[in-house]
């Protein structure tokens, strides 16, 4: 159990620092914009690359826990399991960009 706790401060830990390195050149690239324009772009940045990162390291952490019968049985399990990583990704932005 330890173990897991710290794969997943690990995955929190990346996560920020990728997002912060993110909302960083974001921030740069557009300094001459107009600060809503600018806080609105960084703040975008900031949840896609902390939650995207966090997500994929997450789920490399966990594949082999949380795989069923049948998805081991399945010819391509690799690929299936792509998109559920990418539905997962795009449900979480969609839902923060609704609140």
């Amino acid at each position: 159990m330890n173990q897991d706790f710290l794969k997943l401060n690990k995955n929190i830990i990346i996560g920020g620092i990728v997002a912060g390195i993110l909302a960083a050149v974001t921030a740069h690239v557009f300094s001459d914009q107009e600060s809503y324009v600018l806080t609105t772009y960084t703040v975008l940045a900031e949840y896609v690359g902390f939650f995207g990162v966090f997500f994929l390291l997450f789920y490399l952490d966990n594949k082999k826990n949380y795989k069923s019968r049948f998805w081991r049985k399945r010819q391509n399990s690799n690929k299936n399991s792509i998109n559920q990583v990418r539905h997962i990704i795009w449900s979480r932005g969609d839902f923060l960009l609704v609140n």
